[in-house]
């Protein structure tokens, strides 16, 4: 279907086939009360007649779903990026999250007796939609303002916590896979159901690339001025510390020639204070043999 699809292109054409074959239609169909379950057969403007909807309104609603399809490629300047996030994902998770919830609750309600029906669903989406509001204010009044005042700045703690909550929304992205059964709808499933899959798998996809904007492309811009500041700060202080380690080494290497000067002039020492040593036998050596020569001349002369 071609982008921003015209007023009026999509009467005459089935529920049922809008929500099978436009993203995110199911949502907006549920949101303006159309019956999916068992109204799938119906035109579009008959519907919304049955539903005491506003035709045009709801057209208008559709129509705009396209819309998103000629943005899906974000800007790279960091202030376009920020106000794509913004309209791309933050305005739509408010639209469709809450249409979720309630559509969650109905099939809970409406097939509680069967043994696939998604239990824990809607609460399990109630409390992502009050985290997920949470984590968007504080990048909407904290984060995006001072990126936008601070380009290329150092903004590393607010990222932090940012990167912290996008791995608990992942944790909780898991958590509806594992109710859903992946988003597969059972056989037989009324049509709520399969909208509420379909939007679930929806805003599983939007949820991921929301927070791969974010991470890959957005939140790195900042993080790197961030340790380029750490490695100036960080610079004198790994020069002293280069320099108080060559003067370490220059004095152990000093204390080292000390040592060697000491121990050879403690052992010239010891030789020269030592009886035995090779230096002092000379002398006794030549008296022993004058005095054994003298007594010998003695004792000859006295025979």
């Amino acid at each position: 279907m071609p982008a921003c699809t015209a007023p009026g292109l999509l009467r005459g054409r089935k529920v049922g086939e809008i929500a099978a074959t436009m993203g995110g239609a199911a949502l907006v169909l549920s949101e303006f009360n159309l019956d999916l379950c068992s109204g799938n057969d119906v035109a579009l403007e008959t519907a919304a007649q049955q539903a005491g909807a506003d035709l045009a309104s709801l057209e208008q609603a559709l129509g705009a779903l396209d819309a998103h399809v000629l943005a899906e490629r974000p800007p790279q300047e960091t202030n376009a990026l920020i106000a794509y996030i913004l309209s791309r994902y933050h305005d739509t998770h408010r639209r469709e999250l809450p249409a979720l919830v309630k559509l969650a609750r109905k099939v809970e309600t409406r097939h509680a007796a069967h043994p696939e029906v998604p239990r824990g669903l809607a609460d399990a989406l109630q409390r992502l939609l009050g985290e997920i509001e949470v984590h968007m204010k504080k990048e909407e009044l904290i984060l995006f303002p001072a990126m936008r005042r601070h380009p290329g700045g150092a903004l590393g703690a607010p990222i932090t916590q940012m990167r912290h909550d996008h791995d608990d929304h992942a944790e909780q992205l898991r958590d509806l896979e594992a109710k859903t059964g992946n988003f597969i709808v059972p056989e037989g499933a009324c049509g709520s159901w399969q909208a509420l899959y379909a939007g679930l798998d929806k805003f599983h996809g939007d949820m991921m690339e929301h927070v791969r904007i974010e991470n890959d492309v957005l939140f790195p811009r900042f993080e790197v001025a961030r340790e380029q500041v750490e490695r100036s700060e960080d610079a004198p202080a790994a020069q002293t510390e280069a320099a108080n380690e060559r003067a370490s080494a220059a004095s152990m290497a000093d204390k080292r020639d000390d040592k060697t000067a000491s121990a050879s002039a403690s052992a010239s020492a010891s030789a020269s204070a030592d009886p035995l040593s090779g230096a002092s036998l000379v002398p006794m050596l030549v008296g022993g043999l004058v005095l054994i020569v003298v007594a010998m001349i003695i004792a000859v002369a006295l025979s």
